[in-house]
């Protein structure tokens, strides 16, 4: 049955996704051994969250990400130009604490003001 025991998965599948060394080649990330470890993190995190009682008690921010989720694909990386063009020395963290809120900003307001309108039109 379900339990509890998908937290402890959850926590090592986020500490290792965090952990794992990347390169300063991006494309490493989906090839070579980077691609077979990032896919069984991503597997065991599903069928760790499948298998645990999660109980989210505002489900809100994951429908609003839901909603937005197209949107960030394909506007993080104007996003991430913007905030490479603001953040003066190369700090990791300076640049995720900038880019993140920049792409959900610009994300919200694309589904708000394009994405929905067009979806409104398409439905009967």
């Amino acid at each position: 049955g379900k339990g509890p025991g998908g937290w402890w998965i959850l926590l090592v599948c986020g500490l290792a996704f965090v952990l794992i060394p990347g390169d300063s080649d991006h494309i490493s990330i989906v090839t070579g051994w980077h691609r077979i470890a990032f896919t069984t993190i991503c597997v065991a995190a599903c069928w760790a969250f499948y298998r645990s009682e999660l109980l989210i008690p505002d489900r809100g921010v994951l429908i609003w990400l839901g909603q937005i989720s197209y949107s960030v694909y394909l506007l993080h990386p104007f996003a991430m130009r913007f905030t490479d063009a603001l953040v003066i020395h190369p700090n990791p963290a300076a640049h995720v604490a900038i880019s993140l809120p920049v792409t959900l900003l610009i994300s919200t307001l694309a589904y708000r003001l394009i994405e929905r309108p067009f979806l409104k039109l398409s439905s009967p």
